[in-house]
């Protein structure tokens, strides 16, 4: 969580956006957890959405390694048997964890 806040927090501060926004909600249903990140940063290109999360891929230049995401996803995916989707919303990008109870 603490690797997508963060890089919420450096899209906030790049696009300069004026209201800045990181939304963090927790919800449950029977079978599972649930974990959502929005924020009102301006998301993701649309030719990059599918790229990131994939091992080394940086939007970043020099400042990234490409391995944060990509550590996130594994570790939700492998640890904790859940799953790490995004996804672009009105004047961001939302992230979603689930993880089984």
């Amino acid at each position: 969580m603490l690797n997508i806040i963060n890089n919420s927090r450096d899209a906030l501060k790049e696009n300069k956006v004026v209201n800045s926004k990181i939304i963090l909600t927790t919800y449950q249903d029977a079978d599972n957890y649930y974990i959502k990140i929005c924020d009102n940063a301006g998301g993701i290109s649309e030719d990059l959405l599918n790229k990131i999360g994939t091992q080394y891929f940086t939007t970043k230049g020099d400042k990234g390694t490409g391995l944060g995401l990509y550590m996130s996803k594994i570790i939700v995916e492998q640890n904790l048997h859940g799953s790490l989707s995004w996804k672009n919303i009105k004047d961001g990008v939302c992230f979603s964890i689930s993880m089984p109870k």
